[in-house]
């Protein structure tokens, strides 16, 4: 959570504290859990529901039959509301490096001395004004947290195997009731320390850091190392168009925090909760964060801001028409307007952003993906790039709605080849574990990169099918072996240079990749090398 402004809000938090701390019982929360304030029941993903719709047609290959993402049928009320209880020219074109009361995260360097005098000063509400989290150096970490007055501190994490042995008990501060001060081992600098504070024994977030990572129980409250990218969570954001509220997952690149004048450009992806790494995520997480902080250390990228947007709904929120007869209502046109009207203001309003669609990038999976690319196709003056990693580009090929080629050729689309570079790719193993053309998407995703060409789009010999880039690639039939099929392949060795991340467009297929978490996880190193070349 950001960091307090005023007393006001001081006093409100500590209210609230014991308001959720009462409710728990330290007989049954776990050391790492977070009972006082519940975070997310998931019960199975419903982004790849494992049953065959039963309205599926024979346009579809047969292997997409049992694709993961088709059957809302499968889905249950509890998981489909599984947060309700919680949480041409070939132009470069680059990406380079709200609510009225939220406070930004200023990234203010805070010292400990700035504590001590604060202290002696009688100014401790203003300096936590301005406190974000733990204030580290390289052995210890002051913390300054809130609590009732009265109440016994302590905090336990990582750093003690969370538990009571070694844990640190904080002090309350005489003069400035309900604040508590104590010291805490520091992590090095490329690593990170998970904790929570106990509170008369009833476990609670720390409510004076912004930083968290994720547990095998929910959020802890973290410290990273001076070389990590530190994560941070937007809750309860609304929507008036869908209805509903969600949390945004926040990475900050590290350095945000050393470059305290330096703005960043912002990539959004769709997924939020599986995105970083997440011993809760349904299926596994991609562990971003990490990957990010490699590639931004060793120069590889321009550092970026990442924004995960969770969903509630993704079968509604993240289709643009019709998949099946029985499909939920298609919502994106209403998920657009809620990213566009209220999630971009919020972020730039409370981080330090580059601003203008040349500064800002959509990505997802699956139907992540295909809402990307609609979206960015659509909203030119938002997004100046995108990356649909495995798109579920087989919508609309029973003729339910358009299919994504149709409205990229038909004239529906507001982007064009001057103003937003694509990112495409697909594995080639179906659901069943058969390999071939049809395997997780990949021949729609090739339809759907022909007809970009078809529209402006860059054209390449890589995937040329008659090594003439003045025509449009053939669409091969769904059929085709694989051996015929001109392709670029994906390999983790890719780079901005090979990819050429200058060109607006780039298709890859990873052969003997299939539709899961775990295969994103490894490609996405090739998106960011793409989307934030230097």
């Amino acid at each position: 959570m950001p960091p307090m402004t005023s007393l006001y809000i001081l006093i409100a938090l500590s209210i609230l504290l014991v308001a959720c701390g009462s409710a728990s019982n330290p007989s049954d929360v776990s050391p790492n859990s977070s009972n006082w304030e519940p975070r997310r029941n998931v019960d199975t993903d419903d982004s790849r529901v494992g049953s065959e719709p039963s309205d599926a047609t024979s346009s579809l290959p047969n292997d997409l039959h049992g694709r993961r993402d088709m059957n809302p049928s499968a889905i249950s009320e509890d998981t489909t509301d599984r947060i309700a209880d919680v949480d041409s020219d070939e132009e470069e074109i680059e990406i380079a490096a709200t609510d009225a009361e939220t406070s930004s995260i200023e990234a203010v360097a805070l010292t400990k001395s700035d504590f001590s005098d604060a202290v002696d000063s009688g100014t401790v509400y203003d300096f936590l004004a301005k406190y974000d989290g733990p204030i580290c150096d390289e052995q210890t970490c002051l913390v300054v947290t809130m609590a009732p007055t009265g109440t016994a501190v302590s905090v336990h994490g990582t750093f003690n195997s969370w538990g009571d042995t070694g844990a640190v008990k904080l002090v309350e501060l005489d003069g400035a009731p309900g604040i508590f001060h104590g010291t805490l081992p520091a992590p090095n600098e490329t690593s990170l320390i998970e904790y929570k504070l106990k509170l008369d024994g009833e476990w609670a977030l720390d409510p004076t850091n912004a930083y968290i990572a994720f547990g095998g129980y929910g959020a802890n409250s973290a410290l990273y190392g001076e070389k990590r990218g530190r994560i941070t969570e937007i809750e309860d954001v609304y929507s008036p168009t869908l209805g509903n509220s969600r949390s945004l997952y926040v990475y900050l690149p590290a350095p945000y925090f050393s470059s305290l004048d330096t703005s960043f450009p912002v990539l959004y992806l769709q997924d939020g909760y599986n995105i970083f790494q997440n011993p809760m995520a349904p299926f596994g997480s991609w562990d971003i964060e990490q990957l990010l902080d490699t590639e931004i250390a060793s120069g590889t990228i321009t550092p970026c801001i990442v924004v995960g947007i969770d969903t509630t709904d993704r079968l509604s929120e993240y289709t643009y028409g019709k998949y099946a007869v029985d499909a939920p209502q298609p919502k994106l046109e209403q998920y657009t307007t809620f990213i566009k009207e209220k999630v971009i203001p919020l972020v730039d309003d409370t981080y330090r952003t580059l601003e203008g669609p040349q500064y800002r990038a959509i990505a997802g999976a699956s139907l992540g993906g295909l809402s990307a690319l609609w979206i960015a196709l659509m909203e030119p003056q938002f997004f100046g790039a995108t990356a649909s990693l495995s798109g579920s580009f087989w919508v609309g090929e029973d003729g339910l709605t358009d299919p994504m080629r149709t409205i990229i050729t038909s004239g529906q689309i507001a982007a064009s080849p001057s103003t937003l570079r694509i990112y495409l790719d697909s594995g080639s193993v179906s659901g069943d574990g058969q390999s071939g053309y049809a395997g997780d998407s990949w021949v729609y995703t090739d339809w759907t990169r022909n007809a970009l060409i078809e529209s402006g789009w860059t054209n390449r010999l890589v995937w040329d099918t008659d090594d003439d880039l003045l025509t449009v690639p053939a669409n091969l039939s769904t059929d085709t072996s694989v051996d015929s099929v001109p392709r670029f392949e994906w390999q983790e060795s890719l780079t901005a240079d090979s990819l050429q991340a200058q060109k607006n467009l780039v298709s890859l297929v990873a052969l003997g990749q299939g539709h899961n978490e775990a295969a994103w996880k490894i490609r996405f190193r090739s998106v960011v090398r793409y989307l934030f070349a230097l």
